[in-house]
């Protein structure tokens, strides 16, 4: 986090100090290796593998923790299972340091690694109660993300038989596709769902309480970058919005947290993420990283979520 608010100010200051002395080539040189090493030095010293913090690295080839490699990264994505094998066995075998020594475990995921496979790591580590995960996504290590399931779970309406039913009912999967793979921001309804009355009932009910405001990726809409998906009060369809940029998105995120109608909804302060990839269709985490360092700059909470085909 603090490498995070230092670099735009060294950014800013180098490029002050570039057009006072450009003149100046050996002092440009100077002051380009010093930032050089000064990433350098923070990236090596994320990768290196420390005691109570084992390092699982992931590129597009393999993954490896603590140097070893466990797998292909093809492997992990073209599998059905939630938890990735190879690294469920070194998790179980690792059990004693995480719970024990309290170690943390931090992860660097290449750039062009695909989506689902980024959650499925994420799930796997959670599964063996490994929280928080310290991750970085591309070269540059400077932007540190945490991910840690047990936020979610600390919000007591969230533990809530009700509340994860609500979560079902709202996040009702063809629906859902429905929204993510249409041309326009359209929602075509599963007419079966919307005749069956205790479905109405239920989804009247959850809109009372619950908004799912979710953030997708179209697949067809080249115009669009995301998709903004949430419900109102008494709603069946989800009132959805096409953005084109990061701006965009930004200020109706605002926007619909402002709203006197919304605020009062158990999960305003939460965002999900939903991605959905496959052969064919896949969706990379450079593409998913910019929302991410958003989120986490702006203190919003956020759950990452995978559609599977």
């Amino acid at each position: 986090m603090d490498m995070r608010l230092l670099l735009p100010f060294l950014e800013y200051k180098l490029d002050r100090v570039l057009k006072m002395y450009f003149k100046n080539s050996s002092c440009i040189l100077l002051l380009s290796l010093f930032l050089l090493a000064a990433c350098n030095e923070e990236k090596k010293e994320f990768m290196t593998p420390k005691p109570d913090e084992p390092v699982l690295d992931v590129n597009v080839d393999e993954y490896s923790l603590n140097g070893k490699v466990l797998g292909k990264t093809q492997d992990v994505f073209l599998s059905d299972d939630i938890r990735i094998v190879p690294l469920d066995s070194e998790f179980e075998k690792m059990r004693p340091q995480f719970y024990e020594k309290k170690a943390n475990l931090r992860i660097r995921f290449s750039e062009d690694v695909y989506y689902s496979v980024f959650y499925k790591i994420l799930i796997t580590a959670a599964f063996w109660g490994i929280q928080p995960v310290r991750y970085t996504i591309g070269p540059n290590s400077s932007n540190v993300y945490t991910f840690d399931i047990r936020e979610k779970l600390r919000n007591v309406e969230w533990k809530d038989e009700w509340a994860n039913s609500c979560f079902r009912v709202l996040v009702e999967r063809n629906e859902l596709i429905s929204v993510l793979e249409s041309d326009n921001n359209d929602v075509i309804p599963n007419q079966e769902l919307i005749n069956d009355s205790f479905y109405r009932a239920s989804k009247l009910e959850c809109t009372r309480n619950y908004m799912n405001l979710s953030v997708l990726f179209p697949t067809k809409n080249a115009d669009s970058k995301y998709r903004l998906v949430y419900y109102v009060t008494d709603s069946i369809l989800p009132k959805v919005y096409d953005l084109k940029d990061e701006a965009d998105l930004l200020n109706l995120f605002e926007s619909v947290r402002k709203d006197e109608n919304l605020q009062t909804k158990k999960d305003n302060d939460l965002i999900n993420i939903f991605v959905r990839d496959s052969v064919g269709k896949v969706m990379t985490l450079d593409k998913v990283e910019p929302l991410i360092k958003n989120l986490t700059r702006l203190g919003y909470q956020f759950n990452f979520a995978y559609l599977s085909f």
